[in-house]
């Protein structure tokens, strides 16, 4: 599966990386901690563009809020990758949104 990364931090980063599978391609990685609070986050401007080029399948985060500061833009960001079928999955939580 083609994959984005994404994470709080670095080390968030690799702590996402141990969940992954040896098959899984990794296309890309960005964190939060480079990012602009504005919507959308600087840090996701890659992985949205990756989505819109069929990139990427799957955008793995540590957990959902680290799409966001507000419950409505975390949605908006899981409508975004859906509407280009990358499924937004979580590590940390059962939270997942499949397409």
């Amino acid at each position: 599966m083609k994959l984005w990364i994404h994470g709080y931090d670095d080390q968030d980063i690799q702590f996402i990386l141990t969940s992954t599978n040896a098959w899984d391609e990794i296309v890309g990685c960005s964190s939060r901690q480079n990012g602009t609070s504005e919507f959308p986050y600087g840090c996701l401007t890659q992985p949205v563009q990756a989505a819109i080029h069929g990139e990427i399948e799957q955008i793995l985060v540590s957990d959902p809020s680290s799409l966001g500061d507000s419950p409505e833009q975390i949605h908006s960001l899981k409508e975004i990758f859906q509407s280009y079928q990358v499924c937004v999955k979580s590590v940390c939580s059962a939270d997942s949104s499949n397409s």
